[in-house]
């Protein structure tokens, strides 16, 4: 039988454009309200690496529940549109109109259309009377690889015929505001709209060919991931068994699809994937490799998940803005605490126990690292960092009545009176009570209670040493104070 050769390909997004950001700061003023978990699961949309979506409808329609009836008519009319665009597209790139088109396959499992949408988009296509229609419903993520596997047999099974395949999905439509689940957090943190088209012919030539193309089919698993329906519309289902049971269950499917006559999959140095969840990820790497390390899945490693977080964070994000703002207070301070010391030192006074400042120094550069690696793409706890904003309320009364005093290092001036205003009229040191809620709240605004706890030990066990040395300077200073009296 001959290949398939791969004539064009072309892609199609719709133009209402939404970033993850705002996604997700819409999800919290819709979801999190209603769902206590939300908190926990919102890590979900940067974990993703996706920086934008497209939508065929604006943002702000989404906002509102929408039912069947006004769901059915934004598919037909965006769908429409995007398979008339992305298969234009694709005949411009072949040299082919579309009256030169023998099939078409029509893969689709985000929206109903009765006629299909082929038959919807004819007159507009020029697609003659007597094209071969074939309308794919119900493969979900499978749907592409799938509808290209059905397409390349219907180009061999016919020599001298085009084939035009449009993968269309216009996910978005599916979104639920009654479903307080993660798998409907997942979803609203994943999908987007879109639609690709190839054109395909039997022989050789074009971009790449298709050989040969199997599929699988696993028992019991109706549960596992699809649609549910309802008066409301297609509500996701995400089962999180789905890693288990790839890892499971993927590796004996691989080797027996390279054993086929047909295949020369095992011939193959790489494999490409569907890449999905950074669990699924994980677990199809793992299955893969199962087979004595031959196969090598290009684009599909974790690694390519901490990359497209990476990319994510180009965009500057409120996290990177809050720890920008703070690490410029901590610069400008130090600037500051030199200049003060300078002053100090001229006038007579004295450094105490210098070699502990490299410590308070360590902890505090790990921790403003530490919240920079782990939490510049986190979303922001607006509750905790209100907290952190009053608390840099009592840094500057902290401050301002020290005045030209107020330094990083423990610095005393011999035979001069104690401050006793301000702050110090309830605390002995409450620069150190500022400093240790600073430790403990930055991280918890940006979702990180583990390293606010770790550097909170940290922070006690250098603060525990400095005070320690700077009581023992300040009641030497009290008794000079005493014996000049």
């Amino acid at each position: 039988m001959p290949t398939a050769a791969l004539v064009s390909l072309a892609t199609s997004v719709p133009p209402h454009v939404f970033l993850q950001k705002d996604v997700l700061a819409a999800a919290w003023d819709e979801l999190g309200p209603r769902f206590p978990e939300f908190a926990t699961f919102s890590s979900i949309f940067a974990n993703t690496g996706i920086v934008k979506r497209h939508g065929v409808r604006p943002f702000e329609w989404y906002l509102k529940p929408r039912g069947w009836p006004e769901r059915t008519e934004a598919f037909l009319e965006g769908a429409e549109a995007l398979f008339v665009d992305v298969a234009q597209k694709a005949l411009a790139s072949a040299h082919l109109g579309g009256g030169d088109i023998d099939t078409v396959v029509t893969v689709c499992s985000t929206g109903i259309a009765t006629p299909s949408l082929e038959a919807r988009v004819a007159r507009a296509m020029g697609f003659r009377s007597d094209v071969m229609r074939v309308p794919v419903f119900g493969l979900g993520c499978a749907g592409g690889v799938s509808g290209l596997s059905i397409a390349s047999r219907l180009a061999q099974a016919r020599p001298g015929t085009n084939v035009l395949l449009v993968a269309i999905e216009l996910c978005s439509l599916a979104l639920r505001h009654d479903e307080l689940t993660k798998a409907n957090i997942v979803a609203i943190s994943l999908f987007g709209d879109g639609a690709a088209a190839i054109i395909l012919r039997s022989g050789d030539g074009g971009a790449t060919r298709i050989e040969d193309a199997g599929e699988h089919l696993w028992p019991d698993t109706l549960g596992i991931m699809g649609w549910s329906v309802d008066r409301e519309g297609f509500g996701v289902i995400f089962r999180r068994t789905i890693p288990d049971f790839v890892a499971a269950h993927l590796n004996p499917v691989v080797v027996h699809q390279s054993r086929h006559p047909r295949s020369r999959t095992a011939d193959h140095r790489r494999l490409r994937q569907h890449v999905g969840t950074h669990g699924a990820v994980r677990a199809r790497t793992c299955a893969r490799e199962g087979t004595a390390g031959k196969v090598a899945v290009d684009g599909a490693r974790t690694w390519l998940h901490r990359k497209l977080r990476h990319a994510a964070a180009r965009r500057v994000t409120s996290a990177e803005i809050i720890l920008g703002l703070v690490t410029l207070q901590r610069a400008g301070e130090l600037v500051l605490s030199r200049y003060n010391t300078r002053r100090l030192l001229a006038r007579g006074a004295v450094e105490i126990a210098p070699r502990h400042y490299l410590l308070i120094v360590a902890v505090h550069a790990a921790w403003l690292i530490s919240l920079w690696v782990f939490g510049h793409d986190q979303p922001v706890n607006i509750v905790a960092l209100i907290l952190y904003v009053v608390l840099q309320g009592f840094r500057f009364w902290v401050m301002q009545t020290l005045g030209s005093r107020w330094t990083t290092r423990i610095i005393v001036l011999p035979e001069q009176p104690l401050v006793s205003a301000g702050p110090y009229r309830f605390l002995s040191h409450p620069n150190y009570a500022v400093v240790t809620c600073e430790i403990a709240v930055l991280p918890l605004v940006l979702g990180l209670p583990r390293l606010a706890a770790v550097f909170t030990i940290l922070n006690a066990a250098a603060l525990a040493i400095r005070i320690r040395s700077e009581n023992r300077a300040l009641a030497a200073v009290r008794e000079t104070i005493v014996r000049g009296a």
